[in-house]
């Protein structure tokens, strides 16, 4: 028999034959509950949830959230890395190249949301600060030249980017670097149907700086007696072109560790382009990544095609190899004249010295004619702080990439030394992750 209740009863305490009736549970301050969740849909007891739409709801806008934070980072990411590799499209009226510091401040400011400082963050910092000093009074006192001033600035710019932007998010760095090498060989691949289209030459540079890329030369390959112009795509010249693709593609493979259909167009482009840096390189970071892959599916379908390849060009790659001052024949003389016309111990050459060429020969060249075997040791410092602890692949990356004719001024020589240094090591982690794909979907909401 179920007694009569006063306001001075409280639910628990009635009973029926030591049950609780259903009824009094509807006394409850969070409705009747069962195991400790309410039954009303919308209420909580002992501030557990049970309507699960609602959180379903409160994860799908977070998640939709992060997806267009993600999304806009990468688009800027993207325009800001393409920006940066702009350094053709040179403003003589100002004396800048606008585009490539447009390009470091939007990377900054794409990683202003994400500002942190690791102990390889401050050590590289800190190498690249020392090694602009020395730089710096080596062009004042030495050369009367203030540009390593306002390029440190620039440098600084472009590597926090790079760090803020990319440290905790190696996959978006191995995804925007894909995109930037793509649009580059999407206009290397427009000049080239452009050409073979209209018979004229498709100059990007031109309209924009007054510029004209220089792809007219007796270096490019010959097709029924006609000279095939040598495709510079968005740079003034061939080099240039191989130079900062190469740089791109190499810290992409350092970061995915495979040969995969961007890396192996990127390389085709640069032979074709008839640069001796693009020739040589291109070749020996194919074998280099072949060795590193070790995939026997990957060596079998791509050794024919290089051995065909070689074939068909060489006579064209080989009357390249020994054209005029340009050739072998030229850099070999460049490497003689600092060890014997210039005294390096000290180094004398001005960047206004084009005729003395020793930038073609490669960084480390460049520098010991520039600022001495002085600036040589003080940027190694600079080198062993990017290859700390990253192993011998990383080693033969940045080799190769200091082997071009990159600039030391350049934003683009300190981004890809920014990006080896994020990917090293810690971007293969993650896609040998067996728990990749939760990494991409972001983090846990739960």
């Amino acid at each position: 028999m179920v007694q009569s209740l006063t306001a001075a009863d409280t639910p628990t305490s009635v009973t029926v034959g030591g049950r609780v009736p259903a009824l009094a549970l509807l006394l409850l301050p969070g409705g009747p509950k069962c195991c400790g969740y309410s039954m009303n849909p919308g209420k909580a007891v002992f501030g557990v949830h049970v309507n699960h739409l609602e959180s379903y709801k409160r994860q799908f806008l977070m998640l939709k959230r992060y997806a267009k934070n993600t999304g806009v980072m990468k688009i800027s990411s993207v325009v800001a890395v393409f920006l940066i590799s702009l350094q053709s499209f040179y403003f003589h009226t100002i004396g800048a190249s606008l585009l490539t510091v447009f390009g470091s401040v939007l990377l900054l400011a794409t990683g202003l949301s994400r500002i942190f400082f690791s102990p390889r963050m401050i050590l590289f910092l800190v190498a690249v600060f020392f090694f602009f000093t020395y730089h710096s009074f080596v062009s004042i006192y030495s050369h009367s030249s203030y540009s390593p001033l306002f390029s440190f600035v620039v440098t600084v710019f472009t590597v926090c980017g790079a760090f803020f932007v990319f440290s905790n998010n190696p996959r978006l760095l191995t995804d925007v670097l894909g995109l930037v090498i793509s649009i580059h060989i999407f206009f290397y691949l427009l000049q080239v149907v452009y050409w073979f289209t209209f018979g004229e030459y498709l100059d990007f540079l031109e309209p924009v700086t007054g510029d004209t890329q220089r792809y007219s030369s007796q270096k490019g390959m010959l097709l029924d007696g006609e000279r095939v112009p040598r495709f510079t795509g968005l740079f003034n010249e061939p080099g240039s072109y191989s130079t900062y693709l190469f740089s791109l593609a190499a810290v992409r493979f350092l970061a995915v560790r495979k040969l995969d259909r961007i890396l192996i167009f990127a390389l085709a482009s640069m032979v074709l382009s008839f640069s001796l840096f693009g020739i040589v390189l291109s070749f020996l970071f194919l074998v280099f990544a072949l060795f590193v892959v070790r995939e026997r599916r990957t060596v079998w379908f791509l050794a024919p095609l290089f051995l065909v390849a070689a074939y068909v060009i060489f006579p064209e790659v080989e009357r390249r190899l020994s054209s005029d001052f340009s050739g072998l024949d030229g850099r070999f003389q460049v490497v003689d004249n600092i060890f014997i016309l210039r005294n390096f111990l000290y180094g004398s050459l001005s960047y206004g010295e084009a005729s003395f060429a020793a930038n073609d020969t490669g960084v480390f060249l460049f520098l010991l004619s520039y600022g001495g075997i002085g600036e040589l040791l003080v940027f190694l410092i600079v080198v062993v702080s990017v290859l700390y602890s990253r192993g011998w692949i990383a080693a033969c990356v940045l080799i190769m990439i200091l082997s071009t004719k990159i600039k030391i001024n350049y934003p683009m020589l300190w981004f890809v030394m920014a990006c080896i240094v994020i990917a090293g090591s810690r971007t293969q982690l993650y896609y040998n992750n067996a728990s990749f794909k939760n990494v991409k979907a972001g983090p846990s909401l739960s």
